[in-house]
């Protein structure tokens, strides 16, 4: 069993300006086209409305397609997700992989079996990734000495105290040299900044910074020859991951699960794993959605719980410091939930 534990006013998360994904390099985005019907053959595959069962000949799951969406949930060796603030942990054996283009109906078994493979071998999946950036993660660089991994803060202080949202990609991997230089990559930015600002953004992902990080920059399967990670500047004929919780949900890939229809969103029964949760967190705001957090799966009470960047907590978290990071029941993120998007 893998334990992926950490030690210990929402607004819309994000503003509208482009990313950079040239900082990421982009592996093969194609699947392998051939075949093989014999490995297929041992399975047997189950199609209900929009997706796609994959089960052994005994009954076991194996993993659950969707129609129109990258995600896939798979099983593999049982984790742990956990931090001291939260008052149950997370233990499955569901894990969370990407194809490289939308599911449309087609099992590629040389994908499954690679997919399944990077599973028990430990290969980190989108779950284990968003971990990665939780208080206490330990700290990655890259060749180019950028911090990739570690803990993220949700973005510097404000004035009265709140932490500021905007923090993007970008601004996590951002090198100290590079703030203070004002060169290279922040130089294609729509907004001028002062350095000191830009310093001052380092290591930080708000709300949807944090899920194009997971989805977007990272890639969960360096070199496998499959899956890929999102884009997270929009190019003809390739989907990307817009900038804001509420263009995530509206605009983003994927296929919407359940609809926002402005109420407490208490339907559940489709929720899988890695699916994207969004937020009305701030009512005195126009906007319909604020807030956007990676479902994780049910926890050891049998809540439902979700991991995602916060002011209050300063970061990426799966906690229940100033309120609880669950989807049902009467607190402030179960109250102002609202719908639903797999990517």
């Amino acid at each position: 069993m893998v334990t992926l534990t950490a030690l210990t006013t929402l607004m819309s998360c994000g503003d509208s300006s482009d990313a950079w994904d040239k900082l990421r390099g982009r592996e093969s985005t194609e699947e392998p086209t051939r075949k093989d019907d014999d490995a297929l053959a041992s399975y047997v595959v189950r199609k209900q409305g929009a997706t796609s069962t994959v089960s052994s000949s005994s009954g076991a799951w194996i993993a659950t397609f969707t129609t129109g969406a990258r995600t896939v949930t798979l099983a593999g060796p049982e984790r742990t997700f956990a931090e001291p603030s939260a008052r149950s942990p997370v233990r499955h054996t569901t894990w969370v992989r990407l194809l490289s283009k939308p599911f449309s109906g087609g099992i590629e078994s040389a994908w499954l079996k690679a997919a399944r493979s990077a599973n028990e071998k430990g290969t980190p999946d989108a779950l284990a990734i968003g971990m990665q950036y939780v208080a206490g993660a330990p700290t990655r660089f890259d060749k180019a000495g950028r911090q990739v991994a570690g803990d993220a803060s949700y973005g510097p202080l404000a004035g009265d105290g709140t932490r500021q949202l905007g923090s993007d990609v970008d601004d996590y991997v951002r090198t100290k040299g590079e703030a203070q230089a004002r060169t290279g990559l922040f130089g294609t930015m729509k907004n001028v900044v002062s350095s000191e600002e830009l310093l001052a953004r380092r290591v930080s992902l708000d709300c949807s910074g944090f899920v194009r990080m997971v989805f977007g920059f990272r890639d969960s399967l360096p070199g496998a020859g499959y899956g890929a990670p999102f884009a997270l500047r929009r190019t003809k004929g390739e989907e990307a991951l817009p900038r804001t919780a509420q263009s995530l949900f509206y605009e983003g890939p994927g296929r919407i699960i359940e609809s926002d229809s402005g109420k407490q969103q208490t339907r559940f029964a489709s929720l899988l794993s890695g699916d994207l949760v969004f937020f009305q967190a701030d009512q005195e705001r126009e906007l319909k959605i604020d807030h956007v957090g990676i479902y994780l799966g049910l926890d050891t009470a049998g809540r439902w719980r979700f991991l995602s960047s916060r002011k209050s907590s300063d970061g990426p978290t799966l906690g229940d410091y100033k309120g609880t990071s669950l989807l049902d029941g009467s607190g402030l993120y179960a109250r102002s939930f609202r719908a639903i998007r797999r990517l």
